[in-house]
């Protein structure tokens, strides 16, 4: 009986909690580095390369700073979720505000560019930021839908900190 009891009052814990809240603890409190770009519904990275070498891009990705991005923000009266972000790629520091509304997965991102990346990888990254469309994922793996051309790609992200 106790257990059950225990059960129960855990259920009621996670029934109680609204999305918003999720999406604070999801977002806010930590900077995500980006791991790969892939198609939706797909995990292999998107060949942004063609012919050209993709050391260059890799080099820059394993570089602890680049290709990140935090957070900040709070629930808001209306019931979304917003603040600020500031990005890095590889050359350039995009930030911005960004909304989620509630009871939605649906992400907008606007942001200014900074100066231009020259890397293949980080256009690709700083283009996602200007295109978002939703978010999926917990406070361990953040995935950011962007829309590219015909394509829904996404950011697959794990925050460092």
């Amino acid at each position: 009986m106790c257990r059950l009891l225990v059960w129960l009052a855990l259920l009621s814990f996670t029934v109680s909690c609204s999305s918003s809240d999720d999406v604070v603890y999801i977002f806010t409190g930590k900077t995500w580095k980006l791991t790969f770009i892939a198609n939706e519904g797909s995990t292999q990275q998107v060949d942004y390369w063609g012919n050209q070498s993709w050391d260059n891009s890799m080099n820059l990705l394993k570089q602890p700073d680049n290709f990140t991005i935090t957070f900040t923000g709070a629930e808001m009266p209306d019931e979304s979720t917003q603040g600020t972000f500031k990005a890095r790629g590889a050359a350039s520091t995009p930030e911005g505000k960004w909304t989620v509304a509630a009871g939605s997965r649906n992400l907008t991102m606007s942001s200014s560019t900074g100066t231009a990346e020259t890397d293949v990888l980080a256009k690709a990254f700083v283009n996602a930021l200007q295109h978002t469309v939703y978010y999926s994922g917990d406070s361990n793996n953040l995935y950011i839908y962007f829309k590219e051309g015909q394509w829904t790609r996404y950011l697959a992200l794990y925050p460092v900190k």
